[in-house]
């Protein structure tokens, strides 16, 4: 009895996440397939799809402008993800440190 108790708490956390877990993997998932499957043809809603292979990647990689979008994203990434690092951990030790104010009796009950 004891045994089966035991599993039965390992086990329900699980039983909690499944549907939703399938629910998300199934929209995901078959997004995923079906964007990929478009992007071999050359699609347009009023007529039927057409396939092309690897026409529309071979366009994408020579556009100058995939290039340079690229390249911004990469910037802001390099620029905006060590700020957000910083502040957001120099906020977390302010709050932690200063636990008798409004701020961290809040940040306390949250956690």
């Amino acid at each position: 009895m004891k045994k089966k108790k035991k599993i039965l708490s390992i086990l329900s956390p699980y039983a909690y996440i499944t549907p939703i877990s399938l629910i998300l993997l199934t929209f995901v998932a078959g997004s995923l397939i079906i964007a990929i499957c478009f992007s071999f043809t050359k699609y347009n809603i009023i007529t039927p799809a057409e396939f092309n292979g690897l026409y529309n990647y071979k366009k994408l990689f020579r556009d100058k402008k995939l290039h340079i979008a690229i390249l911004n994203t990469l910037k802001i990434t390099v620029i905006t993800v060590p700020f957000q690092m910083l502040f957001s951990t120099l906020f977390a030790n302010l709050i932690a440190a200063r636990r008798d104010t409004l701020l961290g009796k809040f940040a306390k009950a949250a956690l």
